[in-house]
């Protein structure tokens, strides 16, 4: 699972926002409206890791 892939599916949907919790899938506002990523799977802990690490600095 790949953070830009993610966020290039939620821009062409036009979501305002994108959520990541383990255990579900991405999770879109869409018009106010929350919905789930139809195409993308279920969240893993090594998912999230790896989205959070992708988009963080080495500082960080």
């Amino acid at each position: 699972m790949e953070v830009n892939e993610l966020l290039k599916s939620a821009m062409a949907q036009n979501a305002s926002d994108l959520h990541i919790k383990v255990g579900s899938p991405p999770i879109m506002r869409v018009n106010g409206e929350l919905a789930p990523m139809v195409s993308a799977n279920k969240v893993s802990q090594e998912d999230a890791l790896k989205i959070a690490l992708s988009i963080m600095s080495p500082g960080q």
